[in-house]
């Protein structure tokens, strides 16, 4: 997830819903056969819940986990805990520019936090109070929710401080090859405590949010149909464009080719 996409950009909300949602044990939900219409925060109130991407890959929130939900993924979630009914709240939402154009703040589900800071879960409990208010007021709820992002994006400051620099680096050099120790210097500190503190704080190795920033890329760029295959490989600084795809496959579950038909259709 991505919340720099709304730095310097006027944007607002709609379809703004909150709800607490009491899942039991084994209770599954899926948006495989259909796209999620929104986007959503789930912060989670149970032991677990395993969500199923499209591609297969697995994705496990622990209690106090706050869970971003993408607009247009796919996935199957199961929920399990050890108490009788488990308590979690989810804020859906549509965020796009003041021009109408769509924003989003990622592709698939991810973990913002695995332990939510507590002003941001009192932010969420807070908001789901005010909606559920029979007499709640639209500008009222509109505000708490920029306050929400705000405090969203301060508290994402400040824990990836220290390795910011380094994220700064991947996001904007997406054409290079840079290593782990590289970055780490950026930081000014040793390897091994950068590749601690990012997987910490980012949920994964350095190395795979590298190759993860570079296949959404190169999905943005397929979608544009503007390249070839070879030239994105070249784009995007992989050895070839046999083993671009082979990267491709294992990130998506889906050769290039058929990612781009599925947009083209």
């Amino acid at each position: 997830m991505d919340l720099n996409v709304l730095n310097g950009v006027s944007f607002h909300f709609s379809h703004l819903m909150l709800m607490e949602q009491n899942w039991e044990d084994g209770e599954k939900y899926s948006f495989l056969k259909k796209e999620r219409p929104n986007d959503g925060f789930m912060l989670m109130n149970c032991n677990s819940a395993v969500y199923t991407l499209a591609n297969g890959y697995e994705l496990k929130a622990g209690r106090g986990a706050l869970v971003y939900l993408p607009h247009h993924s796919r996935y199957a979630v199961r929920f399990s805990h050890d108490e009788t009914v488990s308590r979690s709240v989810l804020m859906n939402f549509i965020l796009a520019s003041d021009d109408g154009q769509p924003l989003s703040l990622g592709n698939d589900p991810c973990i913002v936090w695995e332990n939510t800071p507590t002003s941001v879960q009192n932010m969420l409990w807070e908001l789901l109070a005010l909606y559920n208010r029979s007499s709640y007021q639209t500008v009222r709820l509109k505000i708490q929710a920029y306050s929400f992002f705000e405090k969203l994006l301060e508290q994402m400051q400040n824990l990836k401080g220290d390795i910011i620099d380094g994220i700064s680096y991947i996001h904007t050099h997406l054409d290079a090859n840079v290593s782990v120790g590289e970055l780490a210097k950026m930081c000014a500190m040793s390897e091994s405590s950068f590749r601690s503190k990012f997987k910490a704080q980012m949920g994964q190795s350095p190395t795979t949010y590298i190759i993860n920033e570079k296949m959404e890329r190169a999905k943005e760029l397929l979608m544009s149909n503007e390249l070839s295959v070879e030239q994105i490989a070249e784009l995007l600084n992989f050895y070839d464009a046999t083993y671009f795809c082979k990267c491709f496959k294992k990130a998506t579950g889906m050769t290039t080719a058929a990612f781009k038909e599925q947009f083209q259709k």
